[in-house]
């Protein structure tokens, strides 16, 4: 595969993000699946689910002998609070990424579920936190990872 298959959603994304054509859209910033790993996200409401894509990355650094070590790319979260009030929502989340290190690169994928607190309410400006399991299939095996993440939403 080819990491450029990972252009056309980034540039969906910051499109919509640019034009802001949704009425029931918000925007975010942060950590966390919601924004997959450090990153955005925009945000469409529906009648009982909220749609989150996001672009960002989980891991970016640079290791010496190593050279750049990355791990960013796109996500989707489908998100309800059906069962609960404004504040508390469930949610789940799949993601593609590119992994790269210096001589190896790949795509990760991601699957996770997350439970999410709105500070102010899940359709307000706010603040949210968020917490569940990130599994992340990268190099033949399966990674599980605890995600503790937080945003604000505007």
């Amino acid at each position: 595969m080819n990491k450029n298959i990972l252009v056309f959603p980034l540039l969906f994304l910051i499109s919509k993000i640019a034009c802001g054509d949704e009425p029931n859209s918000k925007y975010g910033i942060g950590m966390g699946s919601l924004n997959n790993g450090l990153g955005i996200s925009y945000r469409i409401d529906n009648i009982s689910y909220y749609n989150y894509y996001s672009v960002g990355c989980y891991s970016l650094g640079y290791g010496e002998g190593v050279g750049l070590i990355s791990n960013c790319g796109i996500g989707l979260s489908l998100v309800s609070n059906s069962y609960y009030n404004s504040h508390h929502a469930i949610g789940l989340k799949i993601g593609l990424s590119y992994y790269k290190r210096r001589f190896d690169s790949n795509f990760a994928y991601q699957f996770g579920a997350n439970y999410i607190y709105y500070f102010s309410g899940i359709k307000k400006n706010g603040w949210n936190m968020e917490i569940g399991p990130i599994f992340q299939y990268i190099d033949n095996r399966i990674k599980l990872t605890a995600i503790i993440g937080f945003g604000y939403q505007f």
